[in-house]
Parts: structure tokens; sequence; C-alpha cells
């Protein structure tokens, strides 16, 4: 759709960064309305509270994408006089607010059908976004309470795997791959049979 608004008759084409920056402000706008429409619903189910928490999560995406291009270019430029808290203060700020409001659901929602998939969402926020080394205890939550859901407690053990891979605990990493690596459906296989290997 924005190859087609890239042409007009006094038009040159967008450039690709034209192009990611009409993405980037869609896709932002986007979540923005679903946020405000959610917000409005008379009744505030479980359900739409998780998706809430999706969508901030996925808001937290969207800046770090963006400030990680700042980030990139400023370090190109400045080198080490440039350092991460200075960056990516909006990416930090959307995270804490992310997190804050995936603790208040668990709170609010001891039972919840939902509580590992929120284990799993803190685990990838707090790996993607914050480096603050709790995604280790997120992922174990997230095994802990999906016993009856196979796929939170797939990717949640896949990524307990990398976690460990990451942090060569490679005896530890291998008794979690030896748990997936099994499913042949996983677009991801190959990688988690090299890391297995």
């Amino acid at each position: 759709s924005l190859s087609s608004i890239s042409f007009g008759k006094d038009k040159k084409p967008l450039t690709r960064e034209q192009h990611e920056q009409l993405r980037w402000k869609k896709i932002l706008r986007l979540v923005n309305e679903e946020i405000t429409t959610i917000k409005r619903a008379r009744r505030q189910s479980q359900k739409l509270m998780y998706r809430l928490f999706e969508l901030k999560s996925e808001k937290v995406k969207l800046y770090k994408e963006k400030e990680n291009k700042e980030f990139v270019a400023k370090k190109m430029k400045y080198g080490k006089k440039v350092k991460r808290h200075q960056i990516f203060r909006r990416t930090i700020q959307l995270y804490k607010a992310a997190n804050s409001f995936g603790h208040m659901l668990l709170k609010k929602y001891p039972r919840t059908h939902y509580k590992a998939a929120i284990y799993y969402t803190l685990a990838l926020n707090s790996r993607d976004f914050a480096y603050d080394n709790k995604e280790l205890g997120y992922l174990k939550n997230a095994i802990k309470y999906s016993k009856n859901q196979r796929k939170v407690r797939y990717l949640a053990t896949t990524s307990l795997a990398e976690y460990y891979y990451n942090n060569k605990k490679y005896n530890m990493a291998v008794s979690q791959y030896e748990k997936i690596i099994d499913n042949r459906e996983d677009e991801w296989l190959t990688k988690n049979l090299y890391n297995y290997g």
C-alpha cells in the first residue's frame, strides 16, 4: 500500500528511509488506536487486559527500533562518547510502564489463563528492551504456569535454552534443547539443532 502512494504526477518515488518512517508511523497509529479502543470498552475482561499488555509491549518494540537507528548513527559519528542510556530513554520509559502493567495483571488476576503468557512476554521484554537480568526468572515462571498450554511452554523452553546457551551454561542449555528439538515444524529448527550440537 505504501508503494502505491510513492508515485504521483509530480512526485519522486519515496526513498527506503521514507518508506520505513511511514511504516513506523502507521503501525504506531494503529497500536495507539487499539489501545484507546480497549480503554474505552465498558467491560474490561482479562482477555482485553492481556491484549492491552501486548500492545504496550509492541509500542516498546517500535520505539526501540526507532531509537536503535539513532544510536547506531550517533555511535558511528561520535564513537564511545555515546551511551545507551542517553538514547534509549523513551524505550526504557515505555518498558517500565509495560512491565508494571504486566505485574498489575498478575496481581489482579492471580488465576488467569494468561498467567504463563504474561510471564513469557515479561521475559521477552526484559531480554530485548531492559537488560535488567529478570529474563531467567520470568521464563521459569512461564514454564511453571504453562501446564496445559503447549505453545507457550514450547516458546518459553526454547527461550530458556537460548538464555543458557548465550550465557555459556551449555549443560543446562542441552537439557532444555532436548525438550524441543523433535519439533520439525519450528521455523528455527536448524538454529536449535546447531546450538544443541
